[in-house]
């Protein structure tokens, strides 16, 4: 990682630990509760290294939304390190998450078919499991304006409007959406 890259203040965290060593998932999760307000894990113990056909050693992702979105990306790396007592930043990885859906669904590996897949159950999260799973098993895609109508139209509250779009994206459409609503309410 570039040091310019490690210098952006985010507590949108996407980490990698590759230590090659079982790290216990308690310690994972306290990490976790400590430094952030939304989170999921996973342990990745038997993916396969497709070019060589042998089992990459152990490795744990975590997205975290931190509680400090002030903190530059090195300072994450650093608390890190710290915390789970490494000597060196050497096989820790940390990035800004661009998409908190595609960050989710990469821990069980969902848009990329050449990796080992897991099951969503694998994940140990404070996400409720609803939302969770409505971030995982969305696609991005465009939504009409006649398939929202059409939602609207034959829905009985927003909840099922909105758990048939998924949530990002309502939140992409929200106004749009509530439009709508409020027209097809009318001709209810």
């Amino acid at each position: 990682m570039s040091k310019a890259t490690l210098s952006t203040q985010t507590g949108k965290l996407f980490i990698v630990i590759r230590k090659n060593k079982e790290i216990p998932v308690s310690k994972i999760k306290a990490y976790c509760e400590q430094y952030g307000r939304e989170y999921a894990f996973i342990t990745h113990s038997c993916d396969i290294d497709s070019a060589t056909g042998l089992t990459i050693p152990i490795h744990y992702h975590i997205v975290l939304n931190a509680k400090d979105n002030r903190k530059r990306l090195a300072t994450h790396l650093e608390d890190i390190r710290q915390f789970f007592g490494f000597k060196d930043s050497n096989g820790l990885e940390i990035d800004k998450y661009r998409s908190y859906e595609s960050a989710l669904q990469y821990l069980i590996h969902k848009n990329d078919k050449d990796k080992t897949q897991h099951d969503i159950s694998e994940i140990i999260t404070n996400i409720d499991s609803e939302e969770l799973n409505t971030y995982i098993v969305c696609d991005t895609f465009v939504i009409s304006f006649d398939y929202v109508y059409s939602l609207c139209s034959h829905s009985r509250n927003i909840l099922e409007v909105i758990k048939a779009l998924g949530l990002s994206n309502y939140q992409r459409y929200r106004a749009t959406i509530w439009d709508i609503w409020n027209e097809t309410a009318k001709i209810k």
